[in-house]
C-alpha cells in the first residue's frame, strides 16, 4: 500500500505541479477476527457513504465493493467468496441474506466497531483469545530501549517529569506525553500496550483509545 501510495502521489504532482501530503493519514490495515466483527465491518464500510450524507443507498455509491457483492457488477481483482460465504452456502442465497443485513441503519455500536482494537496490540481487531491464537515469531525489538527507559526519554523531549507523566492529571502535555510512549512501546517493540497501561498505571483501552486518536 505505501509503494502504490507514494507512485501514485508522485504521479499526481507531476500531473499538478504541487507537493505536500496528498493523501490525510497513511494507510491502516486491521488483523479481523472474523466471528465476531467481519461481518459488523463490512457492514460498517458499506453503509458510510449513506452514514456520511454522500449518498442515499450503499448501491448508489461506486467507489465501494457493495454492488459487487449483490452481483451488480464484477471487479476482476475483488474477491467476495468469503465475505459471501458467510451468508449462504449458493451465491444467489447468499446475496439476498447480504442484501438484507446491510439495507438497515448502523447501530450506535457498530459505528464505532473501529474503535474496539485489542488493548493489547492496535492492529487487531478481536478478544484476547484470538490475539493468543495467531502464530507469530517472536518479534526482535527494533529499539534497545526498556519501557522505563522510554518513559524517561519522551517525558525528556516533551519537556515534563516522568512524575507528571505517570500521576493521574490529564492535562493535554502529559496525555500528549503518555500517547507517544503507547506508539513508540509498540512501534519498536518495545512493549505492549497493556505494559503501557500497567506502568502508567491506566486502562489498557484508555491507552489504546489515546495513541489511535496520536497517529491520527
Amino acid at each position: 500500500m505505501q509503494r502504490i501510495a507514494v507512485r501514485y502521489s508522485r504521479y499526481r504532482h507531476k500531473q499538478l505541479g504541487t507537493k505536500g501530503h496528498l493523501f490525510e493519514r497513511r494507510h491502516g490495515a486491521l488483523l479481523v477476527q472474523t466471528d465476531l466483527y467481519f461481518v459488523t465491518l463490512l457492514r460498517y464500510i458499506h453503509l458510510n457513504p449513506v452514514n456520511a450524507g454522500m449518498v442515499k443507498t450503499a448501491e448508489e455509491y461506486a467507489w465501494s465493493s457493495h454492488r459487487a457483492y449483490l452481483g451488480l457488477e464484477v471487479i476482476p481483482w475483488l474477491t467476495t467468496d468469503f465475505g459471501l460465504s458467510l451468508f449462504g452456502k449458493t451465491d444467489e442465497i447468499a446475496r439476498r441474506h447480504y442484501g438484507i443485513m446491510v439495507s438497515g441503519d448502523l447501530y450506535a455500536s457498530e459505528q464505532s466497531v473501529l474503535e474496539q482494537a485489542n488493548p493489547n496490540d492496535p492492529r487487531v481487531l478481536g478478544s484476547d483469545e484470538f490475539l493468543e491464537t495467531i502464530k507469530k515469531p517472536k518479534l526482535k525489538a527494533r529499539s534497545r530501549l526498556t519501557l522505563d527507559e522510554l518513559v524517561e526519554q519522551v517525558s525528556t523531549e516533551h519537556g515534563v517529569t516522568m512524575e507528571a507523566v505517570l500521576s493521574s492529571s490529564k492535562m493535554h502535555a502529559l496525555s500528549e506525553a503518555r500517547a507517544e510512549i503507547g506508539r513508540r512501546a509498540v512501534d519498536e517493540r518495545i512493549a505492549s500496550l497493556r505494559d503501557v497501561a500497567r506502568i502508567l498505571g491506566r486502562c489498557p483501552t484508555g491507552i489504546s483509545k489515546l495513541v489511535r486518536r496520536h497517529r491520527e
